[in-house]
Formats: C-alpha cells, structure tokens, sequence
C-alpha cells in the first residue's frame, strides 16, 4: 500500500488534472481516487472525472455546491466538517491496501476548520501523507510554489510538479521551469502538459503514450511513494 496526498500552490493549477494523469499511469495497480472534500458544482465534478482513470474510487465525504473554501462552503450549506471522520476513512482505504491518491479542496493551508484553526497541512501531518505539491506556470508562481514547499518542511514531500494548463506565451510562464528546477533541485519532478490532451483527458481515455507526449515526469520517484505494495 502506497498513498499520496494532492495538494496545489493554489485553486485551479491543475491538481484534479494531474491526480487523473497519476492514476492512469500506475491503472491496473490497485488505484484509488479519494477527494475527501470537494466544492462547487451540482455534482462532484473531480470525483467523476478522476474516477474514470482510478481502479476504485470513492465520492467525497462532503460535496458543497458552493464555490468557496470548505469552511465558508460548509456554514453557507449549514453542515459541519468532521475531521475525524475523513481521517478514519483514509486509515479504511489504507487498510485495504489501495494505492491511494488524495486529493485537497484548493491549497495547502485551506481551511477545513475556523475554529480551532484546521487545514490539509494538519491533515497531513497527523497522517503523516507523503505530499506531492503541483504548481502552475504564470506570473508569481514561483513565489506561491516556495512558500507551499516551505509550508511543508517538516513533512514527506515527494516533490513538485509544474503544470501547463496553456502554451507559454510570457516571459514568467516560458521562464518558470527553468528557476524552480534550479531552487528546487531534486524535488522538482518536471512537468505536464495537459493543453495538448485537453479532449483526450475530459473523455477519459488517456493511454501511456498520451501520457508519455504530455508529461516530462520523474515517474520512478513518485513510484517509492506510491507502489509499496508492488515492489
């Protein structure tokens, strides 16, 4: 058993794209997509995309239709989060032997909790989640992506994925790359490019090949995290 936690340098870089690349890379391996939270949306909308690339799956815990921080979405919604019981369902799936990825609703340090104060990082910690921090190239992206990596200096960090989500056309998206893979080091895992399989990815039918064209990643890194169980 291997599990990753998903977390971003914020909302809408690509984590929901890269958990689905993930999935289809290692699929035929005892797979399973959990998103504990998920926000926005008549329906889970990540969940059932990424279910399509997982082995197993399983729905959110909470779903809020609201687009806004687990929080704000669950007060508006008139719910209460309940910590402990996402931390018994990952200890379930774990116990089962799934490779397991999970997904955070948004960023790092997004609340899940006001008072006291939770977020994913608390989550993590407790759970001590190998955590795989996925980045996305414009203007102040490095800034957001060093301070994430250093939100999470004394956890598991697998380490850093940058992503595409469109051709670069400024000097910061062409430039990004090339300075986080020089601070970064041997955590920067490389990058995806997931403009080129936009239509590919949204009808679920990605194959290692595909990945292969979209995807410049440390693979073999990620796997002692990930596929515990397999070797």
């Amino acid at each position: 058993m291997g599990t990753i936690f998903i977390t971003g340098i914020g909302t809408g870089v690509g984590k929901t794209i890269f958990s689905a690349i993930l999935l289809a890379k290692f699929k035929g391996k005892k797979t399973f997509y959990f998103k504990p939270v998920e926000t926005g949306g008549q329906k889970p909308m990540d969940f059932l995309f990424c279910s399509k690339f997982a082995d197993f799956s399983e729905p959110p815990i909470y779903h809020f239709k609201t687009p806004a921080s687990p929080h704000i979405a669950a007060k508006i919604e008139n719910q209460k989060i309940n910590i402990q019981k996402i931390k018994e369902k990952i200890k379930e799936i774990e116990r089962k032997g799934f490779n397991l990825v999970i997904e955070g609703a948004g960023g790092l340090l997004v609340p899940l909790r006001q008072k006291p104060l939770y977020t994913w990082r608390d989550l993590i910690t407790e759970l001590k989640l190998p955590t795989l921090v996925v980045s996305a190239s414009y203007l102040g992206a490095i800034n957001h992506t060093l301070l994430t990596v250093e939100a999470l200096k004394k956890i598991n960090l697998v380490g850093v994925v940058l992503n595409f989500p469109k051709p670069p056309k400024t000097i910061a998206e062409k430039t990004n790359k090339y300075t986080l893979k020089k601070i970064l080091g041997e955590i920067y895992l490389g990058e995806i490019h997931t403009i080129l399989m936009k239509r590919k990815l949204n009808e679920g039918k990605i194959s290692i090949q595909d990945i292969k064209m979209i995807s410049n990643i440390n693979w073999s890194k990620i796997e002692q995290y990930y596929l515990k169980n397999i070797y």
